[in-house]
């Protein structure tokens, strides 16, 4: 199949156009991969490992979790919350297609062991997030003595493809209540409660009712998600547990994680789970050897959502990357309903730049966002309408468009079971083909661009030309160029005329060789909004992507993490820097600091964070007197732990008043009163009181009061004395205050 694509070589460049249906057989190869450096140069690859190869026929049914076992789930399932055998040794024995594909990194289901019955329904943990030991490996993927051996070749293998590997993890619940292991919680092996048992004066769990108002703050982080056990992460001792099982799979070779439902654990605990492995200190082994993992989490939300502000500021000031929902929907509304690109078009620009009004407040770093169009919590794009061409066409739109995307896993061989709509279960399909269809090698060529040009992986992204059915849009650094043209119209060419771009002149051939349909570009003259693309057709069901190479200079595309202490390690990525160590400068107005350089080449720099004033920075680059552009950075007072602040007698509130709290620390909002600067809203678990989970510096003193902030920014204070509270230096805090009239 290789050589049929050599050999078509000729033919393209004859200026023969190529079908997309001819794409596998007949088309160009693509061109090879290089090997990158940062995640941002490549794309993730989620897996549902259970349904992905069984590499390993001993661990189908073991004896601790025996039953659960449907031994035709690959060919024809009985069961669909079975069990049917995929495990981490069958991912093992794909690394190849994998590699092939040009996979970067590989999302993989929770591997820690998982309850071991049933739930009422008589539905398996086959999907991993029913978690009861989280110190060990779940049998039905490793092994029954529960070890970490196939995880370890895992991660050993992956790492000698080149390919990093990003572990789901579960912080929010461990199992059912009430049913199957009654929510039982074990600490390698030991068991340490259930939610029955769990009486004592700390308790492990919240024990509260099923959220029934997804849209209060207090439900969504105390209130129990589907029966399932809900952890109290505040609890000192659950949170050293988590923390020691996060430490302990970085330990065996995780590269990052995806954090199951952040959007239902406690808020503010997770900017201490954040930080905690900023500061995890043992080797990393790919892609250098202090890289720093990559990190971002589930937030379930839309921008019409009234809780999207909130996840906006819960993602910069964290510095947890999100998984883009808010971009999820106008991209299935796109290319599975055939609604118009101005809903892609306008969440691109509410996400980079804020709306000036509810929404103002951007991402701070919107390349950082991680973009998808299947997963396995929503049925299938094609389940939803959407054909082979308009996978394609999706996959070439988050391939280019900004942010980390994600392939979910069978897309590429059109995989999708439509029973129920494609929803839950039938969204988590066998995969059960390898082949080199038209869609890989279209992920080839996506895979490669997105290695080679720094435009896609840190460029900006601008609209050039769009109406309902086609757009147009660049990205760019530098003298880096790439312009992707799409037109989903089933039957209508587009007539193109007035593109301006920052392509110097000349003639482009697309990039993808007419594979998917695409044309050749012409560039005239410059002008005062760049240069003027002669006028041209674009054909219906259609991607071009035209593509220019150019000098970068210093240029930062990410910082990871983006929030961190004086003497953590963080990994700065992008192009230009040269492989000759220059300075990184860590600025706060006309104070500067220069960091120590751990590793330094030329996509990609580690430094430590050097002892500067805690609050907001600006990160650059600097060689000799050529800087880079600056990277927005939070630098922490010290290493965070998490403090429950609560506060009884709050006056009576107002409709769209919220409770809030400053104080004279950075991770207190250093006494700002505004909505983005200060810590809140708080959440009212009962009349006339508020609590409020802030992670603030092990061993400091912090003063703080709490106010009330009213819809038109302005505030009414609590009177008195600030209160004063002397932050424990390990583990977590506790304080309640009334409020002072």
């Amino acid at each position: 199949m290789r050589t049929a694509k050599r050999n078509s070589l000729i033919a393209a460049a004859a200026g023969v156009a190529l079908s997309a249906s001819a794409l596998c057989q007949n088309a160009p190869a693509p061109p090879p991969i290089p090997p990158i450096s940062d995640i941002h140069q490549g794309f993730i690859y989620q897996i549902v490992t259970d349904r992905f190869f069984n590499g390993d026929a001993s661990n189908d049914n073991p004896p601790q979790s025996a039953g659960e076992f449907d031994p035709n789930g690959f060919t024809n399932p009985t069961n669909w919350r079975d069990y049917w055998g995929g495990d981490l040794a069958g991912i093992t024995q794909k690394l190849a297609y994998l590699k092939s594909m040009g996979v970067a990194a590989i999302w993989i289901s929770p591997p820690i062991d998982n309850a071991d019955k049933p739930d009422g329904g008589g539905a398996s943990g086959y999907h991993g997030y029913w978690p009861r030991d989280m110190m060990r490996i779940e049998e039905h993927f490793g092994d029954a003595a529960n070890s970490w051996a196939a995880f370890d070749a895992l991660t050993r293998m992956a790492h000698a493809n080149g390919i990093r590997v990003i572990v789901d993890f579960v912080a929010n619940h461990t199992n059912d209540i009430g049913v199957g292991e009654n929510g039982a919680l074990y600490d390698n092996g030991v068991k340490v409660t259930d939610y029955s048992s769990d009486t004592g004066p700390t308790p492990y769990y919240h024990h509260t009712p099923n959220m029934t108002d997804f849209e209060d703050r207090y439900q969504l982080q105390y209130d129990t998600l589907f029966g399932l056990a809900d952890l109290d992460q505040t609890n000192p001792w659950v949170d050293n547990y988590v923390k020691s099982a996060i430490a302990q799979l970085l330990a065996h070779g995780a590269d990052g994680f995806r954090f199951d439902a952040v959007k239902h654990v406690n808020w503010g605990w997770e900017y201490s789970l954040a930080n905690s492995i900023a500061n995890w200190s043992g080797p990393r082994t790919l892609p250098t050897a202090t890289a720093r993992p990559f990190v971002f989490g589930e937030w379930l939300e839309g921008s019409d959502d009234p809780l999207y502000p909130d996840s906006v500021k819960f993602s910069n000031r964290s510095g947890m990357n999100l998984l883009d929902y808010p971009l999820y929907g106008p991209i299935v509304d796109v290319f599975a309903k055939d609604r118009s690109f101005h809903e892609i078009d306008g969440e691109l620009n509410l996400e980079q730049a804020g709306d000036g009004g509810r929404n103002a407040q951007a991402f701070a770093q919107a390349n950082d966002l991680v973009t998808f169009f299947d997963n396995h919590d929503n049925p299938r794009i094609e389940s939803m309408g959407a054909d082979a061409m308009a996978v394609k066409q999706a996959l070439s739109f988050i391939f280019t468009c900004r942010g980390v995307p994600v392939v979910y896993y069978g897309d590429e061989q059109y995989l999708h079971n439509d029973t129920n709509g494609g929803n839950d279960p039938y969204d988590r399909n066998a995969m059960t083909s390898f082949g080199q269809t038209d869609a890989v090698t279209l992920i080839e060529f996506l895979a490669a661009l997105r290695a080679t040009n720094p435009a896609i992986a840190y460029g900006s992204m601008q609209q050039r030309w769009i109406n309902d059915d086609v757009y147009i849009y660049e990205r760019k650094l530098g003298g880096n160029v790439v312009i992707v043209a799409i037109n989903k119209s089933k039957a209508n060419d587009q007539v193109i005329s007035g593109l301006n771009t920052s392509l110097v002149p000349g003639t482009y051939s697309d990039y993808l060789s007419g594979s998917m349909g695409g044309v050749g570009l012409t560039v005239a003259g410059g002008g005062s909004a760049g240069s003027a693309a002669a006028g041209f057709t674009l054909p219906h069901r259609s991607v071009s992507i035209w593509v220019a190479a150019g000098m970068t200079g210093l240029a930062i595309g990410s910082i990871t993490p983006r929030a961190a202490n004086p003497g953590a390690l963080v990994t700065i990525s992008g192009a230009g820097f040269g492989t000759e160590a220059g300075r990184i400068t860590f600025s706060q107005g006309a104070a500067r600091k220069t960091a120590k350089i751990v590793q330094w080449t030329d996509g990609q720099i580690t430094a430590v964070v050097p002892a500067i004033s805690a609050g907001s920075a600006q990160v650059s680059v600097e060689r000799g007197a050529n800087p880079s552009n600056s990277a927005p950075f939070f630098v922490n007072s010290g290493k965070l732990i998490p403090v429950n602040f609560a506060v009884s007698g709050v006056p009576a509130l107002a409709a769209g008043d919220v409770v809030m709290l400053t104080g004279n620390l950075a991770e207190l909002g250093n006494w700002s009163t505004t909505w983005n600067g200060a810590d809140g809203p708080a959440v009212i678990p009962a009349d006339r009181s508020a609590l409020l989970t802030v992670s603030v510096s092990a061993g400091a003193k912090a003063e703080f009061k709490f106010f009330i902030l009213h819809p038109d920014g302005s505030v009414t204070w609590e009177g008195g004395a600030n209160h004063a509270y002397a932050i424990p230096g390990s583990g977590a805090g506790a304080i309640a205050v009334n409020w002072q009239m």
